[in-house]
């Protein structure tokens, strides 16, 4: 087996996490199409330090980071700001459960340059996340 990620999932799953900067473990079930075969890529990624968890999380590895740069993908460094960080994941959570799909193309609030346009998005995703999570 090759050092560097050749399936086509895992490449995405890692370029998803270079552009979120997180994703928690239950949600690479989007990125594969079988439970233990996740696992075992995870696992295989994880070793080869493509990615490592921090409790229930997976970011970017510091081979993982060289691979983004090297492939200059979209590479956001790893927010160290608890709160910040939480939003993230959840904001990551959205954008997984429509990774594969055909009709909705989920735009992340950072990467929307308009900013009154990112002002009315974030007030939508909070009610959205508030009615989810209470």
């Amino acid at each position: 087996m090759s050092y560097f990620p050749k399936n086509e999932d895992e490449i995405s799953l890692i370029k998803f996490i270079a552009k979120y900067q997180c994703l928690n473990v239950s949600d690479v079930k989007y990125f594969f199409n079988s439970s233990r075969y996740y696992r075992n890529r995870i696992k295989t990624l994880i070793d080869k330090n493509f990615l490592r968890k921090i409790k229930w999380v997976l970011v970017l590895g510091k081979s993982g980071i060289q691979y983004a740069k090297l492939l200059n993908l979209e590479y956001n460094k790893l927010n160290k700001n608890q709160k910040y960080r939480e939003r993230l994941l959840r904001l990551s959570n959205i954008a997984a459960f429509y990774h594969n799909c055909k009709t909705v193309n989920f735009t992340p609030s950072f990467a929307i340059k308009d900013k009154y346009v990112a002002f009315i998005f974030m007030q939508i995703i909070n009610v959205i996340l508030c009615y989810k999570f209470h």
